[in-house]
């Protein structure tokens, strides 16, 4: 038995050898047929071959049905390459009716015998829950074992895992690090998401290239931050010019933040000639999008009255639809308004109609805060005592809640008196601090009445305390001071 297998075997190669033969000479028809004789007699390989012949038909007329047939059975002998088409045409349905569960089994026979396409297949399938359990680590275990073998779709997908820590913990260099070897090898979504990294991490310089490569690829999103970076000079060479033409790239395929751009551009006369009736069609277009930002730049240019688009956030935010009221007041707060500059800080403080963003917030108080506006005056003390987005920074409270005690700010007042008790940010001073007590007491603080007054009222427990706290340091620091 074991002389006629081996004899079986011999003959199978001799069919392979002449297979190969009249590839090389161009004759695939009899090639076909040599590799059916060889499959017949069992060998993996030739099926394989037998099989790819039908699937392309090269040699034989294309027949989806009869390329399976060969592929499992070169397949179930372990064929490694087979066991990737077996999966392929179940998970596509060719040649046989589409089956993911047999699918992702034949991709995992595979990807255990170290085929990188297949470990990578059968990630996303882990990922996805697709023909098996979702499965967040399993993927990742897959996308790391292929993104190691060079695979560029699975190094795209590990970093993906590590951005968004899925199956992993997040991890931002390692993100980077998969993203740019992906993109070395060319992907273009990783070009994008590399110059986003980048751009997180505050280096521009890489930001911008990989930006541009996205761009250049056609990436529309990336079309447009690029856009932003040349018309700020953040990162590049400032340019208009530049700006311009990758806004217009950007909203030529129909990127509605990319129109928004091209259309304050023509508003604005920057790299271009002014030209409302422009900047109002690329308006429109984004609005059409439901863009709500489009909208509100639409309206301002239709009402050339910044005061309307402030009472018009307003009455946005009043019947609930904050998302939209944000973009009004930021349109109005681009013109230097205090108030709506005030407006925008507290909603990207407080995450109303946008995710909540710290370090936006403070921006727009400072803003506001520079231009005398008390309540962002004192928001912005309060980020500096709290370090809330800012960076923790006791004078630069003191110095804001200062401005907004002289403004009348009960709260800054009541604050400030507070920061002097404590020695933070400022020297203890009984004067000061008995000042802006009687200030904010005047003005009808009720723990400033408190401490002044002996007015309690219906104060909560911790209440009580800091109004007990603060009499006995007065009390302290008028005897040793």
């Amino acid at each position: 038995m074991a002389v006629f297998q081996l004899d079986k075997t011999k003959e199978a190669d001799q069919y392979l050898e002449a297979a190969a033969g009249c590839k090389k000479t161009g004759d695939c028809v009899q090639a076909a047929e040599q590799y059916r004789k060889a499959a017949q007699l069992g060998s993996a390989e030739a099926q394989f071959n037998l099989g790819q012949m039908y699937a392309e038909g090269v040699g034989v007329a294309k027949d989806d049905a009869k390329a399976f047939v060969w592929y499992l059975r070169a397949a179930k002998q372990g064929h490694v390459h087979a066991q990737h088409k077996t999966g392929f045409f179940y998970a596509k349905g060719r040649g046989v009716a589409q089956n993911r569960a047999h699918a992702a089994a034949w991709y995992a026979k595979a990807a255990e015998q170290g085929l990188a396409v297949c470990q990578c297949n059968l990630a996303l399938m882990y990922e996805k829950g697709i023909g098996v359990a979702k499965n967040f680590a399993e993927a990742f275990k897959w996308y790391r074992a292929a993104a190691e073998q060079g695979d560029a779709v699975a190094q795209y997908h590990l970093a993906d895992c590590y951005e968004k820590g899925k199956g992993a913990e997040k991890n931002e260099e390692e993100a980077v690090c998969w993203y740019v070897k992906a993109a070395e090898q060319g992907h273009t979504d990783a070009f994008f998401c590399a110059g986003r990294c980048f751009y997180r991490k505050n280096d521009k310089v890489n930001a911008a290239y990989w930006f541009r490569k996205a761009a250049d690829a056609g990436n529309q999103v990336a079309q447009r931050n690029l856009g932003v970076m040349y018309e700020y000079g953040d990162g590049v060479e400032q340019s208009n010019a530049e700006a311009l033409r990758l806004y217009r790239l950007s909203a030529e395929q129909g990127y509605a933040p990319g129109q928004l751009n091209l259309g304050a551009m023509y508003e604005a006369g920057k790299g271009v000639a002014v030209d409302l009736n422009e900047a109002g069609r690329w308006y429109q277009m984004a609005a059409d999008q439901g863009h709500a930002g489009a909208a509100a730049a639409l309206y301002a240019l239709e009402t050339d009255d910044l005061t309307e688009v402030f009472d018009r956030g307003v009455d946005l935010l009043n019947a609930g639809r904050s998302s939209e009221a944000l973009q009004y007041f930021i349109r109005v707060a681009e013109a230097n308004d205090p108030d709506a500059q005030f407006n925008v800080g507290l909603m990207y403080s407080s995450g109303i109609g946008t995710k909540v963003d710290k370090p936006e917030a403070a921006k727009w108080y400072r803003k506001a805060a520079e231009q005398g506006q008390p309540n962002a005056q004192f928001k912005l003390a309060r980020m500096y005592i709290e370090g809330d987005g800012i960076e923790e920074d006791m004078a630069q409270a003191v110095r804001w809640f200062g401005a907004a005690a002289e403004l009348g700010d009960a709260e800054a007042q009541f604050s400030l008196a507070l920061c002097y008790v404590q020695g933070s940010g400022a020297a203890q001073n009984v004067p000061q601090i008995e000042r802006l007590l009687q200030q904010a007491a005047q003005s009808g603080h009720k723990l400033a009445q408190a401490i002044v007054e002996g007015i309690n009222g219906h104060l909560a427990e911790h209440e009580q305390q800091l109004v007990a706290d603060v009499r006995n340091v007065l009390d302290y620091l008028k005897k040793h001071l």
